[in-house]
Protein backbone atom coordinates (compact mmCIF):
# COMPACT_ATOMS: atom_id res chain seq x y z
CA UNK A 1 0.00 0.00 0.00
CA UNK A 2 1.57 2.89 -0.78
CA UNK A 3 -0.23 7.19 0.58
CA UNK A 4 -2.15 7.81 -2.59
CA UNK A 5 -1.26 11.40 -3.13
CA UNK A 6 -4.04 13.03 -5.11
CA UNK A 7 -2.74 14.19 -8.99
CA UNK A 8 -4.37 13.16 -12.19
CA UNK A 9 -4.72 9.35 -11.67
CA UNK A 10 -5.75 9.66 -7.95
CA UNK A 11 -9.90 10.18 -8.75
CA UNK A 12 -10.61 6.24 -10.50
CA UNK A 13 -8.36 4.82 -7.59
CA UNK A 14 -10.18 6.96 -4.79
CA UNK A 15 -13.60 6.28 -6.05
CA UNK A 16 -13.13 2.81 -6.27
CA UNK A 17 -11.88 2.43 -2.71
CA UNK A 18 -15.09 4.29 -1.85
CA UNK A 19 -17.50 2.57 -3.41
CA UNK A 20 -15.15 -0.76 -1.85
CA UNK A 21 -15.62 1.32 1.72
CA UNK A 22 -19.16 0.15 1.33
CA UNK A 23 -18.49 -3.68 0.53
CA UNK A 24 -15.17 -4.51 2.44
CA UNK A 25 -14.44 -7.37 4.48
CA UNK A 26 -13.13 -5.69 7.99
CA UNK A 27 -9.82 -7.24 8.72
CA UNK A 28 -7.83 -7.03 12.38
CA UNK A 29 -4.59 -6.10 12.88
CA UNK A 30 -3.88 -9.90 13.90
CA UNK A 31 -3.47 -10.80 10.72
CA UNK A 32 -0.94 -8.27 10.04
CA UNK A 33 2.48 -9.33 11.26
CA UNK A 34 4.82 -6.90 13.23
CA UNK A 35 7.07 -5.67 10.06
CA UNK A 36 3.50 -5.01 8.31
CA UNK A 37 1.87 -3.25 11.07
CA UNK A 38 5.06 -1.43 10.43
CA UNK A 39 5.84 -0.45 7.64
CA UNK A 40 1.50 0.46 7.37
CA UNK A 41 2.31 3.23 10.16
CA UNK A 42 5.12 4.74 8.60
CA UNK A 43 3.14 5.26 5.16
CA UNK A 44 0.12 6.79 6.91
CA UNK A 45 2.94 8.95 8.62
CA UNK A 46 3.81 9.89 5.26
CA UNK A 47 -0.01 10.76 4.74
CA UNK A 48 -0.45 12.42 7.72
CA UNK A 49 2.56 14.79 7.24
CA UNK A 50 1.37 15.73 3.66
CA UNK A 51 -1.78 16.13 4.72
CA UNK A 52 -0.84 19.04 7.14
CA UNK A 53 1.82 20.28 5.12
CA UNK A 54 -0.93 21.38 2.69
CA UNK A 55 -3.23 22.28 5.46
CA UNK A 56 -0.82 24.96 6.39
CA UNK A 57 0.64 25.73 2.53
CA UNK A 58 0.15 29.62 1.91
CA UNK A 59 -2.93 30.28 0.12
CA UNK A 60 -5.15 27.53 0.94
CA UNK A 61 -8.33 27.88 0.72
CA UNK A 62 -10.83 27.15 4.20
CA UNK A 63 -12.71 24.17 2.42
CA UNK A 64 -9.34 21.95 1.14
CA UNK A 65 -7.54 22.95 4.35
CA UNK A 66 -10.46 21.32 6.14
CA UNK A 67 -10.01 18.33 3.90
CA UNK A 68 -6.60 17.97 4.88
CA UNK A 69 -6.85 18.27 8.49
CA UNK A 70 -9.91 15.44 8.26
CA UNK A 71 -7.31 13.08 6.07
CA UNK A 72 -4.69 14.17 8.81
CA UNK A 73 -6.92 13.11 11.76
CA UNK A 74 -7.91 9.71 9.81
CA UNK A 75 -4.74 8.93 9.56
CA UNK A 76 -3.60 9.49 13.03
CA UNK A 77 -6.86 7.39 14.44
CA UNK A 78 -5.34 4.60 11.94
CA UNK A 79 -1.66 4.91 13.56
CA UNK A 80 -2.91 5.04 17.03
CA UNK A 81 -5.40 2.21 16.15
CA UNK A 82 -2.69 -0.09 14.77
CA UNK A 83 0.08 1.08 17.39
CA UNK A 84 -2.62 -0.20 19.92
CA UNK A 85 -3.16 -3.29 18.22
CA UNK A 86 -6.88 -2.57 18.14
CA UNK A 87 -9.62 -3.57 15.73
CA UNK A 88 -9.45 -1.63 12.06
CA UNK A 89 -10.73 -2.32 8.72
CA UNK A 90 -8.52 -2.09 5.71
CA UNK A 91 -11.41 -0.06 4.08
CA UNK A 92 -10.25 2.80 7.18
CA UNK A 93 -6.80 2.40 6.20
CA UNK A 94 -7.59 2.87 2.56
CA UNK A 95 -9.02 6.25 3.78
CA UNK A 96 -6.71 7.29 5.79
CA UNK A 97 -4.13 6.84 3.42
CA UNK A 98 -5.88 9.04 1.11
CA UNK A 99 -4.55 12.87 0.65
CA UNK A 100 -7.24 15.02 -1.02
CA UNK A 101 -6.85 17.22 -3.67
CA UNK A 102 -6.42 21.03 -3.25
CA UNK A 103 -8.79 21.39 -6.54
CA UNK A 104 -10.49 19.42 -8.94
CA UNK A 105 -9.78 20.57 -12.96
CA UNK A 106 -12.45 20.49 -14.83
CA UNK A 107 -12.58 17.39 -16.42
CA UNK A 108 -12.11 15.84 -12.85
CA UNK A 109 -15.70 17.35 -12.01
CA UNK A 110 -17.60 15.91 -15.11
CA UNK A 111 -16.09 12.40 -14.02
CA UNK A 112 -17.13 13.25 -10.59
CA UNK A 113 -20.63 14.12 -11.71
CA UNK A 114 -20.92 11.54 -13.95
CA UNK A 115 -20.09 9.34 -10.90
CA UNK A 116 -22.85 10.89 -8.56
CA UNK A 117 -25.58 10.39 -10.95
CA UNK A 118 -24.64 6.96 -11.27
CA UNK A 119 -24.85 6.67 -7.25
CA UNK A 120 -28.33 8.75 -7.90
CA UNK A 121 -29.63 6.11 -10.18
CA UNK A 122 -28.84 3.47 -7.06
CA UNK A 123 -30.17 5.81 -4.46
CA UNK A 124 -33.28 5.70 -6.33
CA UNK A 125 -33.46 2.24 -7.12
CA UNK A 126 -32.53 1.36 -3.66
CA UNK A 127 -35.56 3.29 -2.62
CA UNK A 128 -37.93 1.69 -5.05
CA UNK A 129 -36.79 -2.09 -3.85
CA UNK A 130 -38.05 -1.12 -0.33
CA UNK A 131 -41.59 0.25 -0.37
CA UNK A 132 -42.37 -1.38 2.68
CA UNK A 133 -39.64 -0.41 4.53
CA UNK A 134 -39.69 3.13 6.05
CA UNK A 135 -35.64 3.29 7.21
CA UNK A 136 -34.10 2.02 4.46
CA UNK A 137 -36.50 4.56 2.27
CA UNK A 138 -35.37 7.06 3.97
CA UNK A 139 -31.56 6.17 3.63
CA UNK A 140 -31.77 6.12 0.20
CA UNK A 141 -33.80 8.81 -0.50
CA UNK A 142 -31.29 11.56 2.00
CA UNK A 143 -28.39 9.57 -0.02
CA UNK A 144 -29.77 10.66 -3.32
CA UNK A 145 -30.76 14.40 -1.74
CA UNK A 146 -26.82 14.87 -1.05
CA UNK A 147 -25.72 13.66 -3.95
CA UNK A 148 -27.75 15.84 -6.21
CA UNK A 149 -26.87 18.91 -4.07
CA UNK A 150 -23.54 17.88 -4.78
CA UNK A 151 -23.86 17.63 -8.41
CA UNK A 152 -25.53 21.27 -7.94
CA UNK A 153 -22.43 22.67 -6.01
CA UNK A 154 -19.62 20.95 -8.64
CA UNK A 155 -21.57 22.08 -12.04
CA UNK A 156 -21.89 25.81 -10.38
CA UNK A 157 -18.08 25.35 -10.07
CA UNK A 158 -18.56 25.99 -5.93
CA UNK A 159 -15.56 24.46 -4.00
CA UNK A 160 -16.75 21.45 -2.40
CA UNK A 161 -15.65 19.46 0.06
CA UNK A 162 -13.46 15.86 -0.99
CA UNK A 163 -15.37 13.88 2.13
CA UNK A 164 -18.70 15.73 1.05
CA UNK A 165 -18.33 13.94 -2.52
CA UNK A 166 -16.74 10.84 -0.97
CA UNK A 167 -20.14 10.60 1.06
CA UNK A 168 -22.53 11.73 -1.75
CA UNK A 169 -21.25 9.00 -3.95
CA UNK A 170 -22.24 6.51 -0.87
CA UNK A 171 -24.96 3.62 -0.94
CA UNK A 172 -26.88 2.35 1.68
CA UNK A 173 -26.01 -1.37 1.67
CA UNK A 174 -29.10 -3.35 1.53
CA UNK A 175 -30.44 -5.24 4.19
Amino acid sequence: MTTKVVGCGWLIATLLSAVAFTSCAATGTSSRTAEQRDALIEQLENAKRTDLQEALAPGIMPIPQGDFMISAGMANTAIEKLRHDEYISQAEIDEALVVPPKSLSIEERTYLIQQLEAAIAMDNQGFNDYPRDPVKEEDFQVQARMAEQTVKQLRNGDTVSWWAIQRALYIPSEP
